[in-house]
């Protein structure tokens, strides 16, 4: 039988629940991205003006200027 223990995302407090196993101080979070985001490791920076900013969501004039330049050197390739 599998007991479940209930902890919170060090990084968001949402509420999470896990199989019990060593719980030795480890900190535990809901996804990747919130452990990277609480430990800093990010591959890199997303700033606005960049395509990858866009495509998360964002829709400021910078973005979506970074959006239409890609599309345009994709269907203008030498």
């Amino acid at each position: 039988m599998r007991t479940t223990i209930s902890l919170q995302c060090a990084f968001c407090n949402a509420p999470l629940t896990r199989e019990k196993r060593k719980v030795g101080g480890k900190l535990s979070f809901c996804s990747r991205s919130h452990s990277a985001s609480y430990y800093g490791k990010t591959r890199f920076k997303l700033e606005h003006g960049m395509y990858g900013l866009y495509r998360k969501g964002c829709r400021c004039d910078l973005c979506r200027a970074a959006n239409s330049e890609r599309i345009y050197r994709s269907r203008h390739k030498n």
